[in-house]
């Protein structure tokens, strides 16, 4: 079976694949390696987990600088767009597809139609941006508490293990293609190992819900974390309180 055919039967209740983004599957993985794999693209000696490179500490300002220029050079804003839409299907048809049997992905958020109180330390913190998202279909916010731990927690401890592998499977087009033709893969799959979920980087795809907002919405976040000259976007969160 070749990949196109593939990836347009792998389907479940989210969109499916448009003819364009199955001819297209090529490049956007080519897309995705320039966030997951820096060290391909001048970034010399990382660790495994991205913290050091032969520079030394490698951290999220770095990757945040490293990330912006790449991208902002490479693609265009609906280029951006494109690819971030076949994310959004990928990640979630993966999610679906794992959901509701023995390989079940266990999720903690809230679902809330105010707004929500964040711990204050959260403040400033560029992952604060993907821990609470409004949902426009739904007319709330998500709220993902336990975001950072998707990441840092180990192998043996992380009730999101099985997320984490399929972030890990997110990164690696055979570890993807192997998990959508058997669900027992994902056993196989080691855990991601970035020191944020693989989400991060992207201003729309999320952990929370399958997006649906308007184009308006996605085209204002790429613009804002990616084609804006104020990097400051990536610590910018929704002023919180708490209205019961």
């Amino acid at each position: 079976m070749n990949s196109s055919k593939m990836y347009k039967e792998f389907s479940t209740k989210y969109s499916k694949l448009t003819s364009k983004e199955l001819d297209q599957i090529d490049n956007y993985w080519i897309f995705i390696n320039y966030f997951i794999h820096p060290e391909l693209h001048g970034i010399k000696g990382l660790s495994k987990n991205f913290w050091y490179s032969n520079k030394g500490l490698f951290g999220p300002d770095d990757y945040i600088k490293y990330i912006r220029g790449i991208i902002s050079t490479k693609y265009t804003i609906s280029e951006f767009l494109f690819f971030e839409k076949i994310l959004n299907k990928l990640l979630w048809n993966l999610i679906q597809y794992m959901t509701n049997t023995k390989y079940d992905i266990p999720m903690s958020y809230i679902q809330k139609n105010n707004n929500i109180l964040l711990n204050m330390s959260d403040n400033g913190r560029s992952y604060t941006r993907k821990k609470i998202i409004f949902n426009e279909k739904e007319k709330c916010y998500y709220y993902f508490p336990d975001y950072k731990t998707v990441s840092f927690s180990g192998e043996k401890s992380n009730k999101y293990l099985k997320l984490n592998r399929i972030l890990s499977a997110m990164t690696d087009r055979n570890l993807y293609e192997n998990l959508m033709k058997n669900k027992k893969y994902i056993y196989k799959i080691k855990s991601y190992e970035f020191y944020y979920p693989l989400d991060y980087p992207f201003p729309n795809a999320n952990l929370l819900f399958y997006n649906e907002n308007s184009d308006i919405t996605w085209t204002k976040n790429i613009k804002d974390l990616y084609f804006s000259e104020n990097k400051d976007k990536w610590y910018t969160y929704i002023n919180i309180t708490l209205n019961n």
